[in-house]
């Protein structure tokens, strides 16, 4: 051994590239790639996951966080008016899902009606019964989403609660905005 090699070490041997044979068996899998699927299977996969659609309209609105939602509004619009828009926002949303649940509810009715007759009440008198029941639950459920309906323009029945928690929410943000504001006012003169 010479002195350069105990000091640089030895010569590496060249690294040798693998062949064309040896670089398809290390390639990632195609099937991995989506650009290459069948577009039949991606749009199969999209229907799959849609579990958001089984909840109703009106659920959703019903969830929602109207507290926070004024509180956040309250500290940051600083101005009554704009809750007042901001409920007459929140009603005419309820007031579009009641006519959803109406639209749905009189697409039922029409599906039933022309089972309900007098033919189907001779031959099958449990089934009809069932279809009246139904058409009359139908009915009545209408009748009270048209109720609710008039009742939201003044903001109460459903959405009574929400619009309370949003009114509620506001107040304290603006309380907040303007106690802040009280009790920082002289740190920012300075």
């Amino acid at each position: 051994m010479t002195f350069f090699s105990k000091l640089f070490g030895k010569r590496t041997e060249p690294i040798i590239s693998p062949t064309a044979p040896e670089m398809e068996k290390e390639l990632i899998p195609r099937d991995l790639f989506i650009e290459e699927r069948d577009p039949k299977f991606i749009e199969g996969e999209k229907t799959k996951v849609e579990p958001q659609s089984e909840r109703s309209l009106l659920d959703r609105l019903l969830d929602r966080d109207y507290h926070a939602m004024g509180h956040k509004d309250g500290y940051h619009l600083k101005d009554l008016g704009r809750m007042d828009k901001q409920v007459e926002i929140i009603i005419s949303d309820f007031r579009l899902a009641y006519d959803k649940i109406i639209q749905d509810l009189d697409l039922a009715m029409e599906a039933l009606k022309p089972h309900l007759t007098e033919r189907m009440k001779e031959e099958a008198p449990e089934l009809y019964s069932r279809y009246r029941i139904s058409m009359d639950y139908y009915g009545q459920k209408k009748q009270e989403m048209y109720l609710q309906k008039d009742l939201a323009a003044t903001g109460e029945g459903y959405i009574e609660y929400s619009v309370r928690c949003y009114k509620a929410g506001f107040i304290e943000g603006f309380t907040f905005y303007t106690e802040e504001e009280k009790m920082f006012k002289h740190f920012k003169l300075i």
